[in-house]
């Protein structure tokens, strides 16, 4: 388990009574970041706006322990507009990056220095329900997850060239292989 540090106006923040917390969550859909905030009003926090969802959010409680294991967590959004609803139909977001910050709100309304990092990880599944209010749901997976998946590579200039296309280092690996090289004969 990392530890987390603190700054000290978080901490003496924290250390409070009472203490208003929200999140920002970002993620990365391949038509733009997504930023939105549990507050019921837009944020306006590390150069950008955040877009208040307040009680139509909802974010799964987030797991961690000592042991090496991949927790993921879910979002949900409720009373969902058709237009969400038709970005969550059409948009490629499966693999790509989350983020969830956790921060506090000062007795003066302003975000407290400075929120921390909780989570990072991957999009994974969506799903939709309509009803009489249209939901979305999204399924995040922690970045441990992808150690489990396996990376297959081949010692081939395709191969490499997919990775690499202007790279000549197997240019000749077939031809290497089937080629009689004789030593010490003069």
């Amino acid at each position: 388990m990392s530890t987390r540090t603190l700054t000290g106006p978080m901490a003496t923040e924290v250390a409070k009574a009472s203490v208003t917390l929200l999140l920002f969550i970002e993620l990365d859909f391949s038509s733009g970041f997504l930023r939105v905030t549990t507050a019921g009003y837009d944020v306006a926090w590390n150069g950008f706006n955040w877009t208040g969802v307040g009680m139509l959010g909802t974010v799964e409680a987030i797991a961690e322990d000592t042991s090496l294991q991949a927790n993921g967590i879910k979002l949900g959004l409720s009373g969902v507009d058709a237009a969400i609803i038709a970005i969550a139909l059409q948009e490629d977001y499966q693999g790509r990056a989350a983020k969830i910050w956790c921060g506090a709100v000062g007795t003066n309304g302003a975000i407290v220095a400075d929120p921390i990092l909780i989570f990072v990880g991957r999009m994974d599944n969506m799903s939709l329900t309509d009803g009489q209010q249209a939901a979305v749901m999204l399924q995040l997976e922690n970045e441990l997850a992808s150690w489990d998946r396996p990376r297959i590579r081949r010692f081939t200039d395709a191969d490499q060239k997919s990775e690499y296309p202007t790279d000549r280092g197997f240019e000749f690996i077939t031809e290497s292989a089937t080629r009689t090289i004789s030593w010490g004969k003069g």
